[in-house]
């Protein structure tokens, strides 16, 4: 299976960034950047969680999966808090309308990707196995 932005659905956090340059527009510019940024986040943090997938599902141990999960969380937390930071020291508005934004695009790219998947494969792969000789 392919992965990266491929499976990514970019029509949600496009009409979210869209939303978010409309909304700039109509005089709230704060706000408006926020929204377009966490429809942003949504799919960079997507694009990873899918990579960290695939690669632990790949190495069929659950151990080398577990860790290889949590490094890709670590950078995946390290990239959206910094991002975080930067914002609450510009503006409080745009940080919350960012996190808003990041929550409901993610939560929809998710839906959208996992019902995609599941058209395409029938059903979830097998359970990863703490040995290869189970």
């Amino acid at each position: 299976g392919g992965s990266g932005l491929g499976d990514v659905n970019l029509i949600v956090p496009g009409l979210v960034v869209l939303s978010g340059i409309g909304v700039s527009i109509a005089g709230r510019p704060y706000i408006g950047i926020g929204i377009a940024v966490g429809a942003l986040l949504a799919v960079l943090n997507t694009v990873l969680l899918i990579k960290r997938v695939d690669m632990a599902a790949a190495s069929g141990l659950a151990p080398v999966a577990m860790v290889s999960m949590q490094l890709g969380l670590l950078v995946t937390f390290t990239v959206i808090g910094g991002v975080a930071v930067v914002m609450v020291l510009i503006n409080l508005s745009m940080t919350i309308a960012m996190a808003i934004s990041l929550f409901g695009t993610q939560t929809a790219e998710l839906l959208l990707y996992y019902r995609a998947r599941r058209s395409r494969l029938g059903a979830m792969p097998a359970p990863l196995t703490s040995e290869h000789n189970t």
